[in-house]
């Protein structure tokens, strides 16, 4: 290999690394977070875990008693929803704040989203960010392959 294919290849694996700890991070900080949503009438509070499930459901004063069950179904789903939106807002703050920006968090939390279109994504958005290495990595490589030097 040459010297700044070398070179390169060497930084393009301290990027990868200093991205990988930075996953790692992330990963921590997410798994502390939680979200807690109160209904407008107060009646309802929900309590999330980082993973959307529900840790605590509280009921406050007696106005719940004398709700018809839809109603305080919809108190319940509805005081559910915007924590899980609270939830998402801080998790794509901290967990995927190095994910590409085409990311759609929701739609990753949700499991609705293409995985291959997340790693082309993922790799183009790379290849923009990082323009000067990964280009100057993909000309020497390039420009190696015809010389036919292998070291």
């Amino acid at each position: 290999m040459s010297q700044p294919l070398e070179a390169s290849a060497e930084a393009l694996v301290r990027q990868l690394e200093q991205q990988q700890r930075s996953i790692e991070q992330s990963m921590l900080s997410a798994g502390r977070v939680t979200a807690t949503a109160t209904s407008p009438d107060h009646s309802v509070t929900v309590a999330l875990n980082h993973l959307g499930h529900i840790t605590e459901l509280t009921f406050a004063g007696g106005k719940y008693r004398s709700m018809a069950p839809g109603e305080l179904s919809r108190v319940i789903t509805d005081t559910i929803a915007r924590a899980r939106n609270d939830l998402l807002d801080q998790l794509s703050g901290a967990y995927l704040r190095d994910a590409p920006a085409s990311l759609d968090v929701r739609a990753v939390m949700s499991g609705n989203f293409d995985v291959a279109k997340v790693m082309r994504d993922m790799v183009e958005e790379g290849v923009a960010t990082h323009d000067s290495t990964f280009a100057r990595f993909k000309t020497m490589r390039d420009g190696d392959a015809g010389s036919g030097d292998r070291r």
